[in-house]
């Protein structure tokens, strides 16, 4: 981590940062003196910052894990390693014991030079217990991992996840924030364009600018509306609102909605079906839509040129069948589980540079389970993707 300012201007800058943070965060100079320490990391060793900053790292680290880390050390601060993760113990101010999982960066100045480190800190005390007592002193860091009995390799393992996906919901997070922050700042930034050209009587373009807020706004509404989606997903309140409605028209009137979006892209968009018919379908018609544009819009985002196809079958138990096929990039294999989970961002895949919070699939999978379907997925890297959700009539 290198940062184009002087250290003190860093150290600034990454105080404003960590005090946001829901994890501990500390900041020690290269002796392991502590500069900095954040409330959930005060929280955690029970002392306050101003008793930190008289401290060092060592003052607070259980005896025997104190050179735990040395070796790692060494290859970070070398430049062999950009950061180190390791399980340690603090002895607290009231004497407890506390399990942390650590991960550790150094800062380094404009001309490389080492600086300070940077340590990201979560508390998995609470899930010690999956630990046989005898073997909680053999857990210092990765290097000593082959020599745990199983029982405390596999809470080890555990262990590790535990605080790797606490890490991995911040960092992804902290990426949906930035989502948020671009058309935010449009939204501010358009906003006063058009107080001023209003004031300045030029309503031309005053008009060509609201036009961009709306955009805007319409981006900040659906980036709100994921975030609360999976929010109501993840705690069970979402509810059902189960209706008739013609799933054909529903399609159709979705695909038409995202062909300014196709154009723009470059690409065509088809919905192909072969009923002659109207449809009648009982389902929460809201979510379903969910389902369609997510999908529809996956397939745009990633699709450089060819096309998005939509098709649609109902089979004998009435329960419809949805395709949604793209001519993009596509999804190698052993990715094909990470594009469902929502603190996941698969780099290398998704390798194109798209609006995204990485929401959409996540979203689509739960939606699909909560209305009592499937969804599978079909992809060859290079060539493109298919996504086929099989819903059930809710009558």
């Amino acid at each position: 981590m290198v940062y184009p300012m002087n250290p003190a201007q860093a150290l600034s800058s990454l105080e404003k940062f960590s005090k946001r943070m829901p994890y501990g965060v500390t900041i020690n100079n290269l002796n392991g003196d502590y500069l900095q320490a954040n409330q959930q990391f005060c929280e955690i060793c029970e002392y306050s910052e101003e008793e930190l900053l008289k401290m060092s790292f060592q003052d607070i680290t259980h005896p025997d894990d104190v050179t735990s880390n040395v070796t790692l050390d060494k290859k970070l601060r070398s430049g062999e390693i950009p950061f180190y993760q390791l399980s340690k113990r603090y002895r607290t101010k009231s004497g407890k014991t506390k399990h942390v999982l650590l991960q550790v960066t150094i800062v380094r100045d404009v001309n490389n030079v080492p600086a300070f480190y940077y340590a990201q800190i979560v508390d998995i005390t609470g899930l010690t217990h999956l630990i046989d007592e005898n073997h909680i002193g053999e857990l210092r860091c990765e290097a000593e991992f082959p020599l745990l009995q199983q029982n405390s390799s596999a809470a080890y393992e555990a262990l590790s996840l535990y605080g790797l996906q606490n890490m991995r919901k911040v960092n992804h997070l902290s990426h949906i924030a930035h989502e948020l922050k671009n058309p935010l700042n449009s939204v501010v930034g358009f906003g006063n364009l058009m107080k001023t050209f209003y004031e300045k009587g030029d309503l031309q373009k005053a008009n060509e600018i609201s036009q961009r807020f709306k955009d805007g706004c319409d981006r900040l509404e659906y980036l709100v509306n994921e975030l609360l989606d999976l929010s109501y997903l993840e705690s069970g309140q979402l509810e059902l609102d189960v209706s008739e409605f013609d799933i054909v028209l529903l399609v159709d009137n979705v695909v038409k909605s995202m062909q300014p979006m196709s154009t723009e892209q470059g690409i065509e968009i088809e919905f192909k079906h072969s009923f002659e018919s109207p449809i009648k379908f009982t389902s929460d018609k809201a979510r379903i839509r969910e389902i369609i544009v997510n999908l529809v819009s996956n397939g745009i985002k990633y699709t450089e040129e060819g096309e998005v196809t939509i098709k649609l079958f109902q089979n004998l138990k009435g329960e419809i069948e949805l395709l949604v096929q793209d001519t993009g990039i596509g999804i190698k294999e052993e990715n094909f589980e990470a594009v469902f989970d929502e603190y996941k961002r698969v780099h290398g895949v998704m390798n194109k540079e798209v609006d995204s919070t990485g929401l959409g699939l996540p979203i689509v999978k739960k939606l699909v389970t909560f209305l009592g379907g499937k969804i599978s997925l079909e992809s060859k890297f290079g060539e493109g993707s298919l996504f086929r959700v099989l819903l059930p009539d809710l009558r």
